[in-house]
């Protein structure tokens, strides 16, 4: 894996870290996220216990120096043990350097539902369980219902720290206010409208559900748009659209079809089909993304006959 040549010749002084770093360069593991900065695998130690292993590389010369500075998983992992103090339930974790602005972290696997799947069956176990952190003092300015893990034994847990914050006491409501916002701005919105209620019900916010709705709906209708500037940004083949969508700049010749998908697949489906086109393999092709409040307009493009 291309992701994982920066590691090559890294060295930590943890051995579990070292052991879980060799698995993944032998090609061990599942990918369960991706990106230029950031690998998350989940793989298993040597007794067979499962692990999340997080690592963490500079890509730019400014992100080098400032990770020098605060590597991600060393100030993750910091929280995590302050905040497994107050949760007992939150898994330890543990991380190391590995030189050249890289680190690592890694802590056991926890089986359970994202928050997604959970609020749409049961909205009112996601509001109490984040109500339930608020009053323990977390907070995220990066919230997403992906980060938050509903587990067996129903407990809400925060599975990425890396924006998160720990405060002294209570989350001021400010903060927690925040916290609903981008939480329900996460979500499509039907199961937002379902969760939006219940989440003020628990924090005993007289906040009007309405309200809080249509910020999140602003929220996410930006973020939307971010999205499709940096896809733009990614790819040169593609261009960028006043209504903040994008399209391929010569379309292929062909029948269109029109799908509505979400955020993450209609990504993942833009980058598939595009490198089909480059290795020349038969398929529709993506002619444009469009950002819409509940998700991407996907117009697809079949040959002709």
């Amino acid at each position: 894996m291309r992701a994982l040549d920066v590691w090559r010749d890294a060295r930590c002084g943890d051995p579990l870290l070292s052991d879980l770093l060799d698995r993944a360069l032998r090609g061990e593991g599942e990918v369960l996220r991706l990106s230029p900065r950031r690998l998350v695998l989940r793989l298993a130690d040597a007794d067979g216990a499962p692990w999340v292993l997080k690592l963490d590389a500079p890509q730019r010369r400014w992100e080098g120096v400032r990770r020098l500075r605060t590597p991600p998983p060393l100030r993750e992992a910091r929280l995590a043990r302050r905040l497994a103090a107050r949760l007992p339930e939150f898994p330890p974790a543990r991380a190391a350097s590995a030189g050249r602005g890289r680190s690592l972290l890694a802590r056991p696997f926890v089986p359970g539902a994202d928050a997604a799947r959970t609020a749409l069956e049961a909205p009112e176990a996601v509001a109490h369980g984040l109500a339930r952190l608020h009053e323990l003092g977390w907070s995220d300015d990066d919230l997403k219902a992906e980060d938050l893990l509903w587990t067996p034994t129903g407990a809400l847990l925060p599975m990425d720290l890396g924006r998160a914050r720990l405060h002294g006491g209570a989350t001021p409501e400010r903060r927690r206010r925040g916290d609903r916002i981008r939480l329900l701005a996460s979500l499509p919105p039907a199961t937002a409208a379902r969760l939006a209620a219940p989440v003020l019900d628990a924090a005993g916010s007289r906040d009007d559900p309405e309200e809080l709705l249509v910020a999140a709906g602003t929220r996410r209708e930006r973020a939307l748009r971010r999205q499709a500037r940096r896809a733009l940004r990614e790819n040169r083949d593609f261009r960028l659209r006043p209504d903040g969508g994008i399209e391929r700049r010569e379309p292929p010749d062909g029948i269109e079809e029109v799908h509505l998908l979400g955020r993450r697949a209609a990504r993942a489906l833009w980058l598939r089909r595009y490198e089909d086109e480059l290795h020349g393999r038969p398929g529709p092709r993506v002619v444009a993304l469009t950002p819409r409040a509940d998700g991407w307009a996907v117009v697809l493009r079949r040959p002709a006959g």
